[in-house]
């Protein structure tokens, strides 16, 4: 008598409950996006809280004082965050401004050297494009913006305070569910232990590296004499939570902002972003991560690509987060199953 393969029989029937979810979302995807903009706040102001716990941990070890240490940790975000705003959005709506007029240069310099004459096909789409931006009134776009947006700025604003008492409460949250998981599922307590090492070096990791990021390309571009170094370096380091992406993404900010000023502040800035992120990939972030949350590029390509198709912004963001923890629990499964 042939054994029955169960493994097998496990997979049809998870493909069959993905193809019964698939065929009947137009009945519950309503009910989900309620309940998800109830969750949303809750799990956004944990994830913040579990990657600043490392910090907090580290300054608690100058300062006893937990209250005064989350204290300080907030205040520091919220003045980045201001000067991001206060520097960055009237930079960006400036060189949009300027965007126009570069291209009417560049279809110009392609129509007397290359004899192509591109006029007809984008005159329309650039003096469409010049009239919105100059329409737009940053002060009037701001208010318009926050008047259509309260449940938004509510859900932010929910969303800040109640990462502060999770980032309180951390150590005591993470002794519970210990103590949950050993009386209910003993076998899995070392997986769960397992699980937060990872996640804890990689934010550690994570919070390290945009440290050194921010300060090697705020002397990088100041060095160049790049007008928007501050912004550029900022934008850098954040986006380094988007592994490999993050760093194109703000390395096309950086040369399309120096292609406003001069041709040679462009080149300047080419080989800035051609040199530097080989010594970060190269030497930084394998110092830093000290060959903890090694991660194929394959992989994460495939995480940013899955998690940001089905939780769009956020999932680009918890990608790396979210494989590494996957993949604890499939070599716990293999491990336990040898």
């Amino acid at each position: 008598m042939e054994k029955i393969n169960y493994k097998l029989i496990n997979i049809l029937l998870i493909l069959l409950i993905i193809f019964l979810i698939f065929i009947l979302s137009p009945y519950w995807i309503s009910y989900f996006s309620k309940g998800l903009a109830i969750i949303l706040p809750i799990f956004l102001a944990f994830i913040i809280a579990y990657g600043l716990y490392p910090i907090k941990k580290q300054i608690n070890k100058k300062i006893k004082y937990e209250w005064l240490t989350v204290s300080l940790i907030y205040l520091v975000i919220l003045v980045v965050l201001v000067l991001l705003l206060v520097t960055a959005v009237p930079l960006l709506y400036e060189q949009l401004k300027e965007l126009p007029r570069v291209f009417d240069k560049a279809i110009k310099y392609i129509n007397s050297h290359y004899r192509i004459n591109l006029t007809p096909y984008v005159s329309n789409y650039l003096s469409k494009f010049n009239s919105t931006i100059k329409n737009i009134d940053i002060s009037n776009g701001v208010i318009s913006v926050i008047n259509n947006s309260l449940s938004l700025i509510v859900s932010i604003f929910l969303t800040f305070i109640l990462s502060i008492y999770f980032l309180l409460d951390m150590e005591s949250i993470k002794r519970k569910i210990s103590k949950f998981i050993e009386k209910k599922q003993p076998k899995y307590l070392k997986l769960g232990k397992k699980i937060d090492e990872e996640l804890t070096d990689y934010f550690k990791g994570l919070f390290i590296c945009m440290f050194i990021i921010f300060i090697e390309y705020l002397i990088v571009y100041k060095v160049i004499g790049h007008p928007n170094f501050v912004v550029i370096a900022f934008l850098t380091a954040i986006l380094n939570i988007i592994p490999m992406f993050g760093g194109i993404i703000a390395n096309t900010f950086a040369l399309i902002l120096s292609l406003f000023i001069s041709p040679a502040l462009f080149f300047k800035t080419l080989i800035v972003v051609m040199v530097f992120p080989n010594l970060d990939s190269y030497l930084i972030l394998p110092k830093v991560y000290n060959k903890t949350n090694q991660v194929k590029p394959l992989w994460v390509i495939c995480s940013i690509v899955i998690c940001g198709a089905l939780m769009g912004t956020l999932g680009v963001f918890l990608a790396v987060p979210l494989y590494l923890t996957i993949r604890e629990i499939v070599e716990y499964d293999i491990i336990k199953n040898k």
